[in-house]
């Protein structure tokens, strides 16, 4: 069985020049997880560069989280570790940084729309509230799409603005 904390269980299974898309992370993220963000998050990305080293990706696609948020900052931070370290390991690198992702079992966050909108009234704070709009999962899929049938980059970053548009 393949354990995605130890890339040799897995790395075999790796089809060579692949497109990576790594979806592994801690399932409703909250301040007081640290151990889980370095454990989950952080660990299971370090492996996957191990396994996709091996088998020679061509490109490796990430999830992590739009940065600058005055809460979440040990999240925040194992995100940016991982991100330097797939930068570190050379690949052509594709990141997906949204805030909060709503889809099923995930509206909670819808019911701050208000604020959102409320935002939009106020120029000097709305460029702040735009860095954290909520996206959906058709919009996170539709990035993910797009990331994997165009040429990948050396690095490619989606911000949430980016997007909102899909």
């Amino acid at each position: 069985m393949a354990n995605p904390f130890d890339a040799e269980s897995f790395k075999q299974f790796v089809p060579k020049d692949c497109i990576y898309l790594h979806l592994i992370g801690v399932h409703s993220p909250a301040p007081w997880r640290t151990k889980a963000f370095r454990d989950i998050d952080l660990g299971s990305v370090k492996e996957s560069i191990k396994a996709a080293q091996f088998a020679q990706c061509r490109h490796f696609i990430y999830i992590s989280v739009a940065m600058e948020s005055s809460v979440m900052f040990t999240y925040q931070a194992n995100k940016k570790r991982a991100e330097k370290a797939l930068t570190e390991a050379g690949f052509n690198l594709t990141l997906l940084r949204p805030w909060y992702v709503v889809g099923p079992k995930r509206t909670w966050p819808e019911t701050f729309n208000w604020l959102y909108n409320l935002a939009e009234k106020y120029p000097n704070i709305l460029a702040k509230v735009r860095k954290f709009r909520l996206v959906s999962q058709e919009q996170v899929l539709n990035t993910l799409i797009e990331a994997i049938t165009h040429k990948p980059e050396k690095l490619k970053i989606y911000e949430i603005e980016d997007m909102l548009k899909k």
